[in-house]
């Protein structure tokens, strides 16, 4: 892993003229490091309001976006306490790495945005939710019934020419 780290910061070097070049490419997308789970911090007012618009009478589909992008926070962290307890130590460092840089860079004004998409790559949160679910059968028809409403909701907006992620 690191070799390949260097090959691409030299293939920046040369390219671009800058070692860092990937890195400073999350401007474009208004992005950038603002400190360890820094968008989780920064997501909670987006969706302390998403919830009192839901909560006021208001439902739009940004405010149940929003709810759904901290709630996916949340439980990828506590999937990653998960990990560490019942997988081998190197499926928790992958992991926490992982997290940790998904929920370190916000974007400005939509600070969890795209965290759903990162937290799908992270996969020791769904092998340790898999080995949690072992024979509790109420639980996994539960969250089955979440994931297929949060799947159909997700392809309907994609469906119809929508932001997802």
């Amino acid at each position: 892993m690191p070799l390949g780290l260097l090959a691409v910061s030299v293939m920046d070097l040369s390219r671009f003229g800058d070692l860092l070049a990937s890195w400073h490419a999350e401007a474009y997308w208004h992005r950038g490091f603002a400190g360890p789970l820094s968008a989780l911090w920064e997501g909670l007012s987006p969706a302390a309001s998403a919830a009192a618009h839901l909560i006021g009478g208001h439902p739009s589909p940004g405010a149940l976006q929003q709810l759904a992008l901290l709630g996916v926070a949340v439980a990828a962290i506590v999937a990653l306490v998960g990990v560490c307890r019942r997988l081998p130590p190197a499926y928790g460092a992958y992991s926490a790495a992982a997290l940790i840089w998904a929920l370190s860079a916000p974007e400005q004004g939509h600070p969890l945005a795209s965290s759903s998409r990162y937290v799908l790559t992270i996969f020791p949160l769904f092998m340790w939710l898999g080995s949690y679910l072992e024979g509790r059968r109420k639980l996994t028809a539960i969250l089955l019934a979440v994931f297929a409403i949060g799947l159909a909701y997700c392809s309907a907006r994609f469906a119809t020419w929508h932001w997802v992620a």
